[in-house]
C-alpha cells in the first residue's frame, strides 16, 4: 500500500497490488477478467496501457497530497481507455460518448461510500481513476500514430 507519511520506493509497485479487503480486490480482478475479455486487442497493447497508467498515476502519488492508495483500479479504467480508443478508430462515437458518461457517473455518482478496514478509512481514488482512462486513451492514440506504426502500415499497405 501507498502510504505518503511512511514513504518507500516500492510502494509504487505494490500499492497496485494491494487492495483494501477482499470486497476491493474481487470488484477489481472481475472487472479485470471481463475487460481483457472483452476488449479485442493483443496482450501486449493492453500490458503496456496498464503500465503507462500504474506510472501515471504513480507519478500522480508523487506529486499530490494524497495519503494512501491501493489497488489496480487505475489499469482497469487504461482498459477502457483502449477500447474507447479502439472505437474511435471504427468511428463509434455514440458508444465512446455512453461509455464516458456511464464512467462518470460511476465515478462521481455512485462511488462516494467510505470503508474503514483497520485503522484506515478509505474511498475511491477518483483521480486515479479519471488518469488511468485518459493514459489509456491517450498512449493507444500515440501508439497508433507513432512513425514506427505508420510506417509498419505504410509498408503493409504497399505490398
Amino acid at each position: 500500500m501507498y502510504q505518503a507519511n511512511d514513504f518507500h520506493w516500492w510502494q509504487l509497485i505494490t500499492a497496485h497490488l494491494y487492495h483494501y479487503d477482499w470486497m476491493h480486490l474481487g470488484l477489481n480482478l472481475m472487472a479485470l477478467i471481463m475487460l481483457l475479455y472483452l476488449i479485442p486487442a493483443n496482450a501486449k497493447q493492453k500490458l503496456s496501457v496498464c503500465l503507462i497508467a500504474i506510472a501515471t498515476i504513480d507519478g500522480y502519488l508523487l506529486l499530490s497530497n494524497v495519503q494512501y492508495y491501493a489497488g489496480f483500479s487505475g489499469s482497469n479504467y487504461a482498459l477502457i481507455g483502449l477500447a474507447c480508443y479502439q472505437l474511435l478508430e471504427q468511428k463509434k462515437i455514440k458508444k465512446v460518448l455512453l461509455i464516458i458518461v456511464s464512467l462518470f457517473v460511476y465515478v462521481f455518482l455512485f462511488s462516494e461510500k467510505q470503508h474503514q478496514t483497520q485503522s484506515i478509512v478509505w474511498h475511491s481514488l477518483k483521480q486515479a481513476h479519471v488518469l488511468g482512462f485518459i493514459s489509456g486513451l491517450t498512449f493507444s492514440w500515440l501508439i497508433n500514430n507513432s512513425p514506427a506504426n505508420q510506417l509498419t502500415n505504410h509498408t503493409l499497405i504497399n505490398r
